[in-house]
Formats: structure tokens, sequence, C-alpha cells
């Protein structure tokens, strides 16, 4: 992600009530200010992007894995709500499954939409419980997996998990 991108996106954070918490003039209950936003987030893309544990982000940022826990589930409550609507954009008509596929069928691959790949997240600390449900046959410990159809102008088509 260049640092206009993270930019951009950092500005859409701050942009969600969903994070009011972590705004600069906010305090806790006893008076501490918040973490940066800014260590927040780019923590979160570390643990999402790279396979990060909570204490690899408490290790690098001094911001306790609690914090970095907290902020990661909200975080997920805005990619699965607000992000996922404004950037995953299915196709709807004949004419913009062409636009989609234009650039693979100048390739030479009439009829395809989209190019697809998956991400396998390990899950460090997973409840025994739930170990059966997040098997993963690539890594050897539990993982989610994350699947993403794109055009091949960056535009998400489609998201799977």
């Amino acid at each position: 992600m260049s640092p206009a991108s993270f930019r951009k996106h950092l500005a859409e954070v701050r942009q969600s009530e969903l994070f009011h918490r972590w705004d600069a003039g906010h305090s806790d209950a006893i008076g501490r200010t918040p973490m940066p936003l800014e260590l927040l987030l780019l923590g979160t893309l570390r643990y999402l992007g790279r396979s990060w544990t909570l204490d690899d982000l408490e290790e690098a940022t001094t911001i306790s894995e609690e914090t970095h826990r907290h902020f990661l589930h909200v975080y997920l409550l805005l990619g699965s709500t607000y992000l996922y609507d404004k950037y995953v954009v299915l196709p709807e008509s004949s004419d913009e499954i062409d636009k989609n596929s234009y650039e693979f069928f100048i390739a030479g691959l009439p009829g395809a939409l989209g190019s697809q790949d998956a991400t396998h997240i390990s899950m460090q600390k997973c409840h025994n419980k739930l170990r059966q449900y997040h098997d993963s046959f690539k890594l050897p410990m539990p993982s989610r997996t994350y699947n993403m159809t794109v055009n091949h102008r960056r535009r998400i088509i489609d998201q799977l998990i």
C-alpha cells in the first residue's frame, strides 16, 4: 500500500463514527488519551495481510494486545459494512461484464471476468472448541481463508470468506 493510499484509507477510518473512541481529543474514564489511530490501523493491516499476531503488534507498537484486538474487531465491522459496500462491485448488466472482461479478452481469454486468489491468515489463539472448523490444509495451524476476485483494474468483483 502506498503512503497516499494509506492516508486516503486512514481518512475513511477517521470519518467513521465507529472509531470515535480513538479520536485525538477523546479520553477514557480515567483521562488517558487514546493510542494513535495511525498505529492501530497499520497494526490491523499487518495482522490481516501479513499474519502478524497480536503479540507481534504489541512488540512493534508498544500498544497492548487487548487494544489492538478491540480495534481489529471494530475495523472488521467497518470492513464488512461500509468498505464492502463501497469497494466490492458486482457486475449487474452485460455492459458491466464486458467492461470487466475487456483486458482478459485482449489477452486471449474470452469469457474471463476476473482473477481469483486466496490468502490464508493463521489464527494463533484459536479456541480449542473451534479448531476443527478452522483447520487448514496449507498451514500447520488453524486459519481463515479470504478469497477475492478482481478485474485487471484492481476493482474487487467478489469476496468470499
